[in-house]
């Protein structure tokens, strides 16, 4: 009856009365990274799964925990709890089936190559199918009774992240990286059933990450990371309404009655009210860089999420040049991506354990074995070397690559505790910087040597003279980790870092890894995000004797900045900066006066 709302965060599921927005019930058993769950058809219990390789039932009311499910080792990334069967789709590719009473394990499905994303059970329970999908760019709709596929659906090489079954029975949804939703419909032909593609709807700007039917079957919803919801018509697929509001991309939707809950990464689930959200399509272009750089000959290159790659006039920010992304693109999947410089590549992580290379007519993707799985978090050229690739990964491993063409590794450079969350080269390409989850390393790459600075950093850069490190220092460890505060750090002193003075602690709101050296190594410019207690993204720049505050920059829009970096003026000063937000409006500050 939309009453309650079930919402995962972190490694927390918590209940919420949707009529007062009072948290009734909080289930805290889960080790890791909870990644979806799901009420029971009475309501009375819920199921939550996570990255721990955990499967619970637990008391809705009490939040006591009644049965664990069997797993198998890994994580389990989606579940949906039926009247006869629950099931969980795991990150192996495997979906297993238990009995929603006794917690016997009931079979396990097999036909996926990917991890499991979403799962959905048919509306009619006696029909005993359900549909799944997997980012193996499939979605799989299975006979339970047999534990055999019935039929795949094939997502045009596109990751899917999501599959819902409309309660009419009649049409499956899909969301996929390429920013749209795919409905498939139940037809008759020579007289037996199939399903094929009814829509195609395409009005987000990014990925597509999850959808929901209305309850009459009627509409479906989508959200993604272009930080909107988008309501269409399943009959026409026309855009009926755009919901806007969130700050960071939206993950998860659903729908009851009239009201539809999303829920984002700025953690926040909202509720619409469906019959009084203002119809409309138009919304503002979004279109996320996920590589912006100024080349030696002082031209700005950006490379957007469809991998576009555009150049500009620095001073005026009049195009030059656009070239489309080539024919096989990895659409959706960049990572950070970083110009090589001779400004001819770029080079992005992507999702696995490979990165790609690419020019202006082509891409190439270089897989990268013996290092884990889903563990390249950057990838940055370097900056003397038009061959050499540095990669940091989830699992710790600084990896100098000796040609970012064969991905062949010089030497695995360093191994730190925990997650390598940023990387940094100092300008000659001789010393490199990691900041990681239990502390940052200095890379020597010309004498392969490196020591471990004690301090744990969200982002880090080295000043010209590779005597200090500016950074972000964080807290906690895989997804809970936050940033706290800015400091500089003398490498080869044993002195006391400098806290940035951060009165209003705003840098502890940070969300992006953007931290440059400024105005001949004196300044240390950071942003902080519309969480912060301004309200909106900031860049703020700190005198680097002091640690004070000198001046900032408030943004007029709400959307964070998500790359940043420092460039000269026609005097060859480097009090620059060049910035893009989330919906990848550029701006161009100049620090005059003390003033931004």
């Amino acid at each position: 009856d939309g009453a309650l709302l079930a919402a995962c965060t972190g490694c927390t599921c918590v209940l919420v009365d949707t009529r007062s927005n009072q948290v009734l019930t909080t289930f805290s058993r889960h080790k890791d990274l909870v990644l979806d769950c799901d009420f029971s058809p009475t309501a009375g219990k819920v199921l939550s799964v996570g990255r721990a390789a955990e499967a619970f039932i637990w008391d809705a009311a009490t939040g006591v925990l009644g049965l664990t499910l069997p797993m198998p080792r890994g994580w389990v990334t989606s579940c949906k709890w039926g009247t006869s069967v629950i099931m969980a789709g795991t990150a192996s590719g495997l979906v297993l089936l238990w009995h929603p009473e006794s917690g016997n394990q009931l079979g396990v499905l097999e036909g996926h190559t990917g991890p499991l994303s979403s799962c959905a059970l048919s509306p009619d329970a006696s029909s005993m199918t359900a549909v799944t999908c997997s980012l193996d760019a499939s979605a799989i709709v299975w006979n339970l009774r047999e534990q055999e596929p019935i039929v795949r659906l094939d997502c045009d090489n596109a990751a899917a992240n999501c599959v819902a079954w409309a309660p009419n029975g009649r049409v499956i949804a899909v969301a996929h990286d390429k920013k749209a939703c795919v409905l498939w419909a139940k037809q008759r032909e020579g007289g037996a059933s199939v399903w094929a593609i009814s829509k195609s709807l395409e009005a987000h700007a990014s990925e597509v990450w999850s959808c929901c039917f209305a309850p009459d079957s009627s509409q479906v919803v989508t959200v993604g990371a272009d930080r909107t919801g988008r309501v269409f018509s399943v009959r026409s697929g026309a855009l009926l309404c755009t919901l806007a509001g969130h700050a960071q991309w939206v993950w998860g939707c659903d729908w009851v009655g009239r009201e539809i809950a999303t829920c984002s990464m700025d953690c926040s689930v909202t509720v619409w009210d469906r019959a009084h959200v203002v119809d409309g399509s138009e919304t503002q272009e979004v279109t996320p860089l996920v590589g912006l750089q100024v080349s030696a000959s002082e031209e700005l290159h950006t490379l957007s999420k469809e991998l576009v790659w555009k150049r500009f006039d620095k001073q005026t920010l009049s195009v030059l040049s656009v070239t489309p992304a080539p024919p096989d693109a990895p659409v959706g999947q960049a990572g950070q991506a970083s110009l090589s410089p001779a400004a001819d590549r770029w080079v992005y992580s992507l999702y696995d354990t490979s990165f790609a290379v690419q020019s202006t007519s082509a891409v190439h993707t270089v897989r990268i074995e013996g290092f884990g799985k889903f563990c390249h978090m950057r990838a940055i050229w370097n900056p003397s070397n038009p061959s050499q690739v540095l990669s940091g990964t989830h699992g710790g491993n600084v990896l100098l690559l000796s040609d970012a063409d064969t991905g062949r590794v010089l030497h695995g450079a360093h191994r730190t505790p925990g997650w390598v969350e940023d990387l940094f080269w100092s300008p000659d390409g001789q010393i490199a910087v990691a900041a990681g989850q239990q502390g940052t390393a200095i890379l020597d790459m010309h004498r392969q040597q490196s020591f471990m600075l004690p301090i744990p950093m969200f982002a880090a850069a080295l000043d010209g003279s590779k005597q200090r490190v500016a950074g972000l220092t964080l807290a906690g460890k895989g997804y809970e980790r936050h940033a706290t505060g800015g400091v500089i750090i003398q490498v080869h002193h044993n002195s006391e870092p400098l806290a940035l003075q951060d009165p209003f602690g705003e840098l502890a709101f940070s969300r992006e890894r953007l931290c440059r050296w400024m105005c001949s190594d004196s300044l240390v410019a950071m942003t902080s995000s519309p969480a912060s207690p301004f309200g909106c993204p900031q860049v703020v720049i700190f005198d680097a004797t002091l640690g004070s505050v000198v001046c900032r920059f408030c943004s007029p829009f709400s959307e964070e900045f998500q790359r940043m970096e420092v460039v000269a003026t026609a005097g060859g000063h480097d009090c620059q900066l060049v910035l893009a937000d989330a919906n990848g409006r550029i701006f161009v500050l100049e620090l005059l006066n003390h003033h931004l």
